[in-house]
């Protein structure tokens, strides 16, 4: 495990994985994308434009990743090919956006959250349709392994977060959180309480996934769900 949070600076522990190139749709382009956060911090990410199209799905990285880290690039493109937009971010601290990577940031990763729809909603004139994220203030959110027990493997500012609270404040957003059965990092379990605890809400579990979806098979069946998910809700 990496040294205390205080003595990780610039750019965080996941260092900005190379832009994939996508082999986009006709009429879909990928371009960069940097906006500031709350604290004026520069925010790097990755926006696929579809032509003709006004929603954005916001594709948000798990714990010390990037823009480019678990399947958010495939996830982009399929999302293209289904005539969506989408913007990929990294989290300040993390890949190539600017600050100083923090160990237990939930807050300044909402913060973050918050600065890249704003900037959707603003700068690029576009609707938010769909966070990857839990989130509220959209038409969709989407889970994917996500944790709900922030005791377990976790540190202080994560544990001081109260997820069950955070989850029934959710009021707007219609939410599906995706989960592997064979998830050792974040059990099952986790998407079971959460499902419980948001009012509108569909939980899909994969059979036989990991944390990570590695398998092929896992992960294509993850992408078609996520991509389903929303364009019913559109």
């Amino acid at each position: 495990m990496p040294p205390a949070a205080s003595s990780l600076k610039g750019r965080g522990t996941a260092a900005a994985k190379p832009a994939l190139a996508l082999r986009l749709p006709p009429g879909a382009a990928e371009s960069l994308a940097e906006f500031p956060n709350s604290t004026n911090e520069k925010l790097s990410g990755l926006f696929v434009n579809v032509q003709g199209s006004q929603d954005v799905v916001i594709l948000c990285h798990g714990y010390a990743s990037s823009r480019n880290g678990f399947r958010l690039p495939e996830i982009a493109k399929e999302l293209a090919s289904k005539r969506l937009c989408s913007l990929r971010f990294d989290f300040s601290g993390n890949g190539a956006s600017g600050g100083v990577f923090d160990f237990a940031s939930y807050q300044r990763e909402v913060a973050d959250l918050r600065a890249a729809v704003l900037y959707v909603r603003g700068t690029l004139n576009k609707n938010v349709a769909a966070i990857l994220a839990v989130f509220d203030d959209v038409p969709l959110t989407i889970s994917v392994a996500g944790r709900f027990d922030t005791k377990r493997g976790a540190l202080i500012e994560r544990e001081s977060t109260d997820m069950e609270e955070a989850c029934k404040k959710i009021t707007i957003s219609e939410v599906m959180t995706i989960h592997g059965t064979d998830d050792t990092t974040i059990p099952v379990e986790d998407a079971h309480s959460i499902a419980k605890c948001v009012r509108n809400h569909t939980l899909h579990l994969v059979n036989g996934a990991d944390h990570n979806f590695t398998d092929s098979a896992h992960s294509e069946m993850m992408i078609k769900k996520i991509t389903e998910f929303i364009q019913a809700g559109l």
